[in-house]
């Protein structure tokens, strides 16, 4: 991701999103838990959970990962606040998920962070009033990278790195929703030049985001590179069809830290290999990283619709 682009992208939308997180209507929510553990590793890996009114029936769960390219951000955000309080409002128990950064573990760290939280989700169904099989797993930026590799590598015990707390649960999800994710971080550069943006193109540095949580620079090792993408793992992805029933993938036309081909390559791509999974790819034009067209009202109730089909 291209660190100007960024920030910009951060302030451009603070704003509008913001003005949407105030306070979470009391009504929807029965009781929040800030900064619980789901594994043990690091005190990194950490969640808030928000369970919603009624509790008459199981919850379904999402599980929301934020972005800031592996390097920043947490469970607290600003710009996934929209998501909790429309999942609380649908009656979802939310599931806000932090993870360790790329300064203080290259990958497999934070996929395994993550994979480790929908495992203890899975282990505390029972204390928390859970549909275990009903996970929805949500991500923005490089949290959707990390959404869209636990959802289709679920049984690559690979990915579950040195983080094995609940490791007899499975990390399979549901549903995945996909928000403007980096994909495929080797063709990122080259892509960005097929549309025209060639001043976008510098993935491969290696003090960029993905260079960073690789632990060197893209392309000084592919094979390297592509142990993150999820189709190097296409066999095991395979038995993600077992559990995926819904996929949407969203990007903005104007986004300049990541190349919207890189969703919609995912979207191309999955369902040569998913038999009975629907997935939805939406490009929304004129909208850049980060964007507020994604937390709307409209889109956002888009997407339940979706996932709930």
């Amino acid at each position: 991701m291209n660190i100007k682009f960024f920030i910009i992208g951060i302030f451009a939308g603070l704003f509008v999103v913001l003005s949407s997180v105030c306070c979470f209507a009391e009504e929807n929510i029965k009781s929040v838990y800030s900064d619980v553990a789901y594994a043990s590793l690091s005190k990194s890996q950490v969640c808030n959970i928000y369970l919603p009114k009624p509790d008459e029936k199981l919850f379904p769960v999402i599980i929301l990962v934020h972005g800031g390219g592996f390097a920043m951000g947490s469970q607290n955000d600003p710009i996934i606040q929209p998501v909790i309080k429309k999942a609380l409002e649908k009656g979802y128990a939310v599931f806000s998920v932090d993870y360790r950064k790329s300064s203080e573990a290259v990958f497999i760290g934070a996929l395994a962070d993550v994979k480790a939280a929908v495992r203890f989700i899975k282990a505390n169904a029972g204390k928390y009033n859970l549909d275990s099989e009903n996970l929805t797993i949500w991500g923005e930026s490089a949290g959707a990278y990390l959404s869209v590799m636990t959802a289709l590598t679920p049984e690559v015990n690979f990915l579950n790195g040195e983080v094995n707390d609940n490791i007899n649960y499975s990390s399979s999800v549901k549903n995945l929703v996909s928000f403007y994710a980096p994909v495929e971080f080797f063709t990122m550069d080259s892509e960005f030049v097929e549309l025209g943006l060639s001043d976008c193109a510098n993935h491969n540095d290696e003090k960029s985001f993905e260079s960073r949580y690789l632990g060197q620079a893209l392309n000084t090792d592919k094979e390297k590179t592509y142990a993150t993408y999820w189709a190097t793992y296409s066999d095991d992805v395979k038995k993600a069809a077992k559990f995926l029933r819904n996929i949407w993938i969203q990007a903005g036309s104007n986004d300049k830290n990541v190349p919207y081909t890189q969703s919609k390559n995912l979207s191309e791509k999955l369902p040569k290999i998913l038999d009975d999974t629907k997935i939805h790819y939406e490009l929304i034009d004129g909208a850049g990283h980060m964007d507020t067209a994604f937390y709307t009202d409209k889109n956002l109730n888009a997407v339940f619709d979706f996932i709930e089909q």
